[in-house]
């Protein structure tokens, strides 16, 4: 919130600036702006870096992940990576700098089928080779993959109050993205039991919003190898809503989750073939806070086909 708030301010007061400009007809001309057209500013300004910076980066042609929390308030930012596809996807997280613009660099991830991934900021840093510098104080992640069913979440934890959020701000969705290509719907990052040992047990809503009765087969996958590990079915009656306990879906499968799978994804089809008439989220509850969180956007890296106005 801090870092926020002083940017903010700073561009008010610049903006009263050029206000105040503006009215002076006696002002000095105006600053050649041709000088930065490659990135660097002339050696006559003050705090001139000493060597060129990689130009502003065309966030349309991206997904984009801020505001990033670097402790501010006592929270931190991760980054889950989703590969809804069939075959290994490729992520490139370009992480750019907070207000200057500067591009500091790229990592690349590799994504397993079906799987979900989280990373640490840091792991995004190192992996981009970044280290941001004055008068930079915050920085995004700009995502690409080719991968149609490439998915992204924000989430953000603060050790000290133990207490975690989505934090994920979309242009389209998972389940956008998902519906366009196959009758399916899809959770990832679901808590497993080993999570819930630790007071964070996580539960699946469901509504049926067809005006019959459906049986929804759910098939439950182990988030970082992307491996199936059981499915079953769920039957619904006509336009009833179902909150089902994760630990019930782990023994309806007989899944005993090791001490390193915390996380599963799941993805919900109709047994006839059929859309899912579904609306499905996931809630957390926080055992100590005593607060339940809704936990379930994810958002979409690339606009399903029946939402693109590029052409691509």
């Amino acid at each position: 919130m801090s870092v926020r708030g002083a940017a903010g301010a700073v561009l008010l007061v610049f903006s009263g600036a050029l206000q105040a400009f503006a009215a002076d007809s006696t002002a000095s001309s105006a600053l050649d702006a041709s000088a930065f057209q490659t990135g660097r500013a002339p050696a006559s300004i003050a705090g001139a870096p000493d060597r060129e910076r990689a130009q502003a980066v065309n966030g349309s042609l991206y997904a984009v992940v801020a505001p990033l929390y670097i402790g501010t308030g006592g929270f931190y930012s991760y980054l889950r990576l989703f590969n809804g596809g069939a075959a290994t996807a490729t992520f490139t997280v370009t992480v750019v700098g907070s207000p200057t613009g500067t591009n500091y660099g790229t990592a690349t991830f590799q994504i397993p089928a079906r799987a979900s991934i989280q990373y640490s900021m840091s792991q995004v840093l190192v992996g981009a080779n970044a280290t941001i510098r004055a008068p930079d104080t915050n920085f995004s992640f700009y995502l690409q993959s080719t991968e149609p069913l490439a998915g992204y979440q924000h989430v953000t934890h603060s050790p000290d109050a133990t207490f975690f959020q989505n934090a994920s701000v979309c242009k389209w969705t998972i389940q956008d993205a998902v519906s366009a290509v196959a009758p399916s719907a899809v959770l990832t990052h679901v808590h497993t039991s080993q999570l819930a040992a630790q007071g964070y047990p996580s539960a699946i809503e469901l509504h049926n919003f067809a005006n019959v009765a459906a049986t929804y087969r759910f098939t439950i996958v182990e988030s970082t190898s992307g491996n199936i590990v059981g499915e079953m079915n769920f039957p619904t009656r006509a336009n009833a809503s179902y909150t089902i306990p994760w630990s019930d879906i782990e023994g309806q499968i007989n899944w005993n989750p090791t001490s390193s799978q915390i996380y599963a994804n799941i993805v919900v089809s109709d047994v006839s073939g059929a859309a899912p008439a579904v609306l499905l989220g996931q809630t957390v509850i926080n055992d100590r806070l005593e607060a339940t969180l809704n936990v379930t956007t994810m958002c979409a890296v690339n606009a399903p086909p029946s939402l693109r106005g590029d052409g691509r």
